[in-house]
């Protein structure tokens, strides 16, 4: 049973159905044959054990008058189709066992109830208006489609276990929209496809919850006024496969994503998410692929939060315009060595702060391509070694931290308003400024700390313009410093033990006190 309290099931239902079905002779049913009847307001809608086939359609339109007709195989109360009246507030189908189809059309001034049996079933909603509640529950398997109509309440779908689908096409839903997929077929191993598309528009909050199995969710041309909750349980065990979480929309609440185990991809681009983004991945699949989550180009008026346990993990911003922080937590890598991967670029603005940890494995971090981080910069990488990319960027701070591993930082044609501090740990590292442009090079309007506890260093300061302090600490091992086309205010380089070497290569600009200790 979903955490998600499963409306009209079990005692539920049977209290719909016999209220339905009160004052209504008992019938017998041949096979292949429903029965259809109006009482207290209600259309009752009932099948067999077979394979039905029904519609139930609105004729003509606004008139009040129902047809219900099955297709070739399917009886209506004996006859290919029967028409009824007297006053139709609500609508509630219920076919039984057996692979059925259900496509209802027209103006339900109440509510709409559809239950399927065990086996795989279809319903389908067009160009009708509901002025109340759609509840669409199934045994087994469903498929549910709503196309051109719209729900002035909420819509709720659960489904059983196998492969589900469900769709909106130019759909609109006052309220809330809650579907809950039991588990994924026992043979392809997927899970659900939840699709939305063509301007649909749901007032309320979308909740989905989907069972064990692959999950696709592709959600396009969409707007959601409450908040969006995807929870993706465990993916497909064979395959590896998680989910697929694809968001094109304009979103008005609260954006939260959770998968389970397995290897899962999560991109929002093209989408205006007006509060906070919360994204959390459970372990990678066996092969030690984590999770791939892109954000951008888009608008983020929150905070992004992303948090992925073990495995190989991506995080990527892409052109993303982000009014709050991004806070990304990578945990262990995978047996390979291979730690996360995070990127920052194509002119990415931040307008809070970015952190980046990552725990064990190799860690690589770049932040590029015209990106702009307005607040400070964070980066934690706690072991395994990492590459540190900063180019063509901007930020209001940077602070670097390491453990063990050797550790390479590249600071190119960037811009630091405020300090940098870098802290690496034993290992070795490499540590760069440079122009790649040849028209720009690497400012710091503040302090610069270059630390390092042991390990063969190698230390490049090219086109360098430091406003305040710089400290250099290499600590033991040997060391290379070289120095060049770079303005200090006041310079304090110390080597450790072992062999340290320093290199002026010319154009620079010394101003204040300047100290080389252990350096020859």
């Amino acid at each position: 049973m979903s955490p998600f309290h499963r409306l009209f099931s079990g005692a539920a239902r049977a209290v719909v159905v016999a209220s339905a079905l009160l004052g209504t002779p008992s019938l017998g049913l041949a096979a292949g044959s429903c029965t259809a009847s109006v009482s207290g307001g209600v259309l009752l809608v009932t099948g067999d054990a077979d394979a039905n086939a029904i519609f139930v359609t609105e004729t003509p339109p606004g008139s009040g008058t129902w047809v219900v007709s099955g297709d070739l195989t399917t009886l209506i109360n004996g006859l290919a189709s029967d028409t009824l009246s007297g006053g139709v507030t609500n609508i509630v189908v219920d076919l039984g066992a057996g692979a059925d189809l259900t496509t209802v059309s027209g103006e339900i001034p109440g509510s709409l109830t559809v239950f399927g049996g065990a086996d795989r079933n279809e319903f389908l909603l067009i160009d009708s208006n509901v002025g109340g509640d759609v509840l669409v529950e199934n045994a087994g398997s469903g498929e549910t489609d709503f196309e051109g109509s719209f729900i002035a309440g909420n819509l709720t779908v659960v489904n059983g276990d196998g492969f589900d689908e469900f769709k909106l096409d130019a759909a609109e839903v006052a309220g809330t929209v809650l579907i809950d997929n039991g588990d994924g077929d026992a043979l392809t191993g997927a899970s659900s496809v939840t699709d939305g598309e063509n301007d649909s528009v749901i007032g309320g909050d979308l909740l989905v919850e989907n069972g064990v199995g692959f999950d696709a969710l592709d959600i396009g041309d969409f707007s959601v006024d409450g908040t969006l909750f995807i929870n993706n349980r465990d993916g497909d065990e064979l395959s590896g496969l998680g989910s697929s979480t694809d968001i094109e929309a304009e979103l008005g609440g609260l954006v939260w994503i959770i998968n389970k185990d397995g290897f899962d991809e999560v991109e929002i681009e093209d989408s205006v998410c007006k509060d906070n983004v919360l994204v959390e991945n459970n372990d990678g699949d066996a092969a030690g692929l984590g999770s791939d989550s892109s954000f951008g180009p888009g608008f983020f008026g929150g905070n992004l939060t992303v948090k992925n346990r073990d495995g190989f993990d991506e995080v990527g911003l892409k052109g993303a315009e982000i009014l709050g922080s991004v806070d990304i937590r990578n945990y262990a890598g995978n047996a390979l060595g291979e730690g996360s991967s995070v990127g920052v670029d194509d002119g990415t603005l931040v307008l809070g702060s970015l952190a980046v940890r990552s725990e064990t494995g190799f860690d690589e971090v770049d932040v590029e391509e015209g990106s702009t981080i307005v607040g400070s910069v964070f980066i934690r990488v706690d072991g395994g070694g990492s590459g540190l990319d900063i180019e063509n960027a901007s930020m209001g701070s940077l602070k670097i931290q390491a453990s063990t591993g050797f550790d390479a930082v590249n600071l190119d044609d960037t811009t630091i308003a405020g300090f940098a501090d870098i802290r690496l740990g034993s290992g070795g590292s490499d540590f760069l400024t440079e122009s790649s442009s040849g028209l720009a090079g690497v400012s710091i309007g503040s302090t610069l700390i270059y630390e390092v506890s042991g390990g063969i260093d190698t230390v490049t300061l090219d086109v360098l313009e430091v406003a305040a302090k710089t400290t250099i600490r290499t600590g033991s091992g040997d060391d290379l410093l070289t120095i060049l086309n770079s303005a200090f205010n006041s310079f304090r380089a110390e080597g450790g033990s072992g062999i340290d070497l320093f290199t002026d290569l010319g154009g620079n600009a010394f101003v204040g006190s300047v100290v080389f200790e252990s350096f020859p």
